[in-house]
């Protein structure tokens, strides 16, 4: 069932990047007469903030099953063969890369773009980490 929901997820995820961007490029065009898309158009920005918060909701859903599990003293489920792994870390790194995107536009909005490249390679890991021992302890 949680195979299920986390493809749901993910083949949303995928149809709105394709929209974002659609409508990020239209506004952009529209607005400047050509080129590429801003990075910091108010869509990307609401995009990384919906994206975001959906993932976090995933990281508070999986505290509370880590804290359940460690409550009744299960283990984890066990996964078999490098294509779990490989699937599983794939699916972290996703959920970690949106749910580090919602900390990088508030982190933006305040230190402005410098303050992102100083502490991205602590938030990005830190988020997969977590999520990682949540789920394999």
């Amino acid at each position: 069932m949680r195979l299920k929901n986390i493809n749901a997820f993910l083949l949303t995820c995928c149809l709105s990047v394709q929209a974002s961007a659609t409508v990020n490029n239209a506004v952009y065009v529209g607005s400047r007469g050509g080129g590429s898309p801003s990075a910091n158009s108010p869509v990307s920005t609401l995009f990384f903030l919906v994206l975001g918060t959906g993932a976090l909701y995933f990281y508070y859903k999986s505290f509370l099953g880590w804290m359940k599990r460690k409550k009744n003293g299960e283990e984890p489920e066990r996964l078999y063969g490098f294509t779990d792994w490989a699937t599983m870390l794939a699916i972290f790194g996703l959920l970690a890369l949106f749910a580090s995107g919602l900390v990088f536009v508030i982190l933006s909005l305040f230190g402005g773009r410098e303050l992102v490249q100083q502490t991205w390679y602590f938030i990005y890991p830190g988020f997969l980490g977590l999520l990682l021992l949540l789920h394999r302890t």
